[in-house]
Parts: structure tokens; sequence; C-alpha cells
């Protein structure tokens, strides 16, 4: 008969055997999983002048680095999302790409979070 300790013994050896070792390329990227893992990824939902999903939570760039939808707030009370520095646009509306360079000193970004 096999004792409980040794039963605890080998899954706790089978446990750690899979720890340690291997590329750490990955270190310090948020990891997916759970909710993460059904992103989508930031190439297919940022496109100019497609809608923004309603339900944006965020969007895995490549990998398993993740952009967390971290709103800006519109004068009306809208949340807005922005996309590297590059795209912004209200869930559940186009998405619009600045025309500058920089989302800060954009124009129409700067029209845009004054009156949306």
């Amino acid at each position: 008969m096999i004792s409980r300790a040794s039963v605890v013994a080998a899954v706790l050896a089978v446990t750690l055997a899979g720890c340690g070792g291997g590329d750490d390329s990955d270190a310090g990227q948020p990891a997916a999983s759970g909710a993460v893992e059904t992103l989508p990824s930031c190439e297919e939902t940022w496109v100019v002048g497609e809608t923004l999903p309603a339900d944006y939570d965020g969007c895995v760039i490549t990998g398993n680095e993740v952009q967390v939808f971290s709103p800006g707030e519109c004068p009306s009370g809208a949340q807005y999302a922005t996309y590297e520095d590059r795209y912004f646009a209200i869930p559940g509306e186009a998405v619009q790409e600045v025309t500058s360079g920089d989302i800060f000193s954009d124009p129409d970004f700067t029209e845009f979070t004054e009156s949306c």
C-alpha cells in the first residue's frame, strides 16, 4: 500500500519539476490568463474607421503583452480609449487616428476630448 506522504511527495516533485529553467524572455510582461486570453489583437481592434467594440476591455499587442483599457473621460461623462498615442475612440464608435504625430498636441484629438 502506498502511503499518503509518498503520494504528496510525488505530486510535489512533479509540480516543482515544472518550475525554473526555461526562457525568461517574457519576464516582466503581463501574462495572459483567464479573461485576458479572450482579448482580441490590437492590430485587428484599432483600425481607422472601424468601430471600437462597445465592450472594449483592452487588446493583445503581441504574444502575451496586453494593452489594458485605461479610459480617459469626456466632458459628457463618456469614456474614451487610446492606443499607441496614435489612435483614439469611444467604445462603440469609430476609431480615429491623429494627424500630427503627437496625440497630445494633435488638434483633432484636442477637439475630440473637449467635445465628446
